[in-house]
């Protein structure tokens, strides 16, 4: 079994605020971003949930699509899985592996810290935001 009851918990949905504070009181070791491979989640999705682990140091196993592979160096800040079977060998592999998981953890948060703080990244927000409010001004012009 995937997911044995006595190794595993299920979490009912929280309030978006409370989410953060809710996933850190979970003090998880491994975290897993299933996506099913199909155009939408290539293309329309983030990899906030990455984000968001990585930021609590939390090692990452994640589908192996460009959402993802874009961000996660294989084997460094977290593990990509291609195929549906390889996702016990791949949650094994960080279970099994203190010293690995603890360094993938350890990598993806110092990455995240370093790449995808909004404080490192304002001038692009702000940037978007001018562009979305000249976009604003100008479908208001052409009225």
């Amino acid at each position: 079994d995937l997911f044995p009851k006595d190794r595993s918990v299920y979490i009912p949905p929280v309030d978006v605020k409370d989410f953060h504070n809710t996933l850190a009181s979970l003090s998880l070791d491994i975290a897993a971003a299933p996506l099913t491979q199909c155009l939408f989640n290539s293309g329309g999705k983030s990899p906030v949930k990455f984000c968001e682990y990585s930021a609590l140091e939390i090692a990452t196993v994640a589908t192996d699509i460009p959402t993802y592979s874009n961000i996660i160096k294989d084997g460094i800040t977290g593990l990509l899985v291609r195929k549906e079977k390889y996702w016990i060998k791949a949650l094994s592999r960080l279970i099994e592996n203190e010293e690995l998981r603890k360094t993938i953890a350890s990598n993806a948060k110092k990455f995240v810290l370093e790449n995808y703080l909004i404080t490192k990244n304002i001038g692009l927000w702000e940037r978007l935001y001018q562009k979305r409010e000249n976009l604003d001004f100008l479908q208001k012009e052409a009225k």
